[in-house]
């Protein structure tokens, strides 16, 4: 693979991983590959539960995707799709765009009966001093239509995600908060060592 180097982790094999290497990403093709009981116990480590400061059915989870594990969602797209036959190279440069962040990926639901029209400015913080995310992303979740072109799609939920700098982050627990209008609205602790 050309201009390809291995990984280059922290001190812990399961600890998160600064640069995807061809290894890494032949372990993504296999655990794409593999049972829905081996993908389930993959992915479960990524997600944490939120402890919530006040009861809200609003803030569903909360989920970490790396590196890795973006190259294993992508693998499993891809085998959804029916396309069974695909490269290295072809996973590598699906994930380019991710290269050196880590993305938490925070999901909404709404009231059925709510009456927004754009996602609220929810925000996902790192610690208390940062790092600060790279980039954040509000995508609103609407409900099917009725037919009607003209009627408006009710958003029953959003996803919103923020990048953060892999290396800024490192191998170490830190504390996630998630902000609404500067309030806390829920925290949680991830464990950057022990996901990769």
């Amino acid at each position: 693979m050309m201009g390809f180097m291995p990984a280059l982790r922290w001190t812990s094999a399961a600890a998160i991983l600064l640069t995807l290497g061809t290894t890494d990403v032949e372990r993504a093709l296999k655990i794409a590959k593999g049972s829905d009981a081996e993908r389930s116990r993959f992915h479960a480590r990524y997600s944490v539960a939120l402890d919530v400061t006040r009861p809200d059915a609003t803030l569903e989870q909360i989920e970490a995707i790396t590196e890795l594990r973006r190259a294993v969602l992508d693998a499993e797209d891809r085998h959804r799709q029916g396309e069974h036959v695909f490269t290295v190279r072809q996973v590598v440069d699906a994930v380019r765009p991710w290269r050196g962040k880590v993305t938490l990926s925070l999901r909404l639901r709404f009231n059925p009966l709510n009456v927004l029209v754009t996602v609220p400015s929810y925000e996902i913080a790192l610690g208390t001093l940062g790092p600060v995310p790279i980039d954040v992303r509000r995508n609103p979740l609407y409900a099917l239509g009725s037919g009607d072109p003209k009627a408006p799609l009710p958003m029953y939920g959003a996803v919103i995600e923020a990048d953060f700098d892999v290396a800024e982050v490192g191998q170490t627990s830190r504390d996630v908060r998630v902000m609404l209008d500067g309030k806390v609205l829920a925290r949680t602790t991830i464990d950057f060592a022990r996901i990769d």
